[in-house]
């Protein structure tokens, strides 16, 4: 399993999720959070309907201003 020393840049904060393996057990590395997601305590969780991520390395995702919207995993808002 992946393990960070939590003193490098890479691991340092939530921005990162796990990655490699087929559980938690076999990590094997971290991964900078997509567009589309949020990242959290090394889950990553794509952005619900009415959010969004348009950068990477997010740890929220954010509302659509008004008079937009968005689908669930969206790197945008979209006029409605």
């Amino acid at each position: 399993r992946f393990k960070c020393d939590w003193s490098s840049d890479v691991c340092s904060s939530d921005l990162w999720y796990s990655s490699g393996g087929a559980s938690a057990q076999t990590q094997t590395g971290q991964q900078a959070c997509p567009l589309g997601y949020s990242c959290n305590g090394g889950v990553k969780t794509p952005c619900n309907a009415g959010t969004f991520a348009n950068v990477t390395k997010m740890t929220s995702c954010l509302n659509c201003p008004s008079g937009k919207t968005s689908t669930a995993g969206s790197e945008r808002a979209a006029h409605y």
